[in-house]
């Protein structure tokens, strides 16, 4: 079989199937820790691997969040748009990992 890398890798059937098997991709140890490299730089003194509510609770501000998307889009080479923009997107750092696999 063959593999297609989205953000659910699929993996062909036995030969001659049309089937598929799909199986969540995990968060590479490397995207996790490029991203905390991004976000400690934007905001020094935040412990981001506990936070859950970055936004929420004002760790993260409007302009830490142009600086952190714009880093993540050239760090990840992908595209956000503003549907992605939102706080639940950028509350942790899981959500955000969730959010750059997703584009990928």
């Amino acid at each position: 079989g063959f593999t297609i890398k989205t953000d659910i890798v699929r993996t062909a059937g036995p030969p001659g199937s049309t089937a598929w098997t799909e199986t969540e991709r995990t968060f590479s140890m490397h995207d996790e820790t490029k991203l905390l490299q991004i976000l400690t730089e934007t905001c020094p003194g935040v412990d981001f691997t506990q936070e859950t509510a970055l936004v929420d609770d004002g760790f993260l501000e409007s302009l830490d969040l142009v600086t952190i998307v714009s880093e993540i889009m050239a760090t990840f080479d992908i595209e956000l748009n503003v549907d992605d923009l939102l706080p639940e997107n950028f509350n942790s750092v899981p959500a955000m990992l969730r959010l750059i696999q997703s584009r990928k």
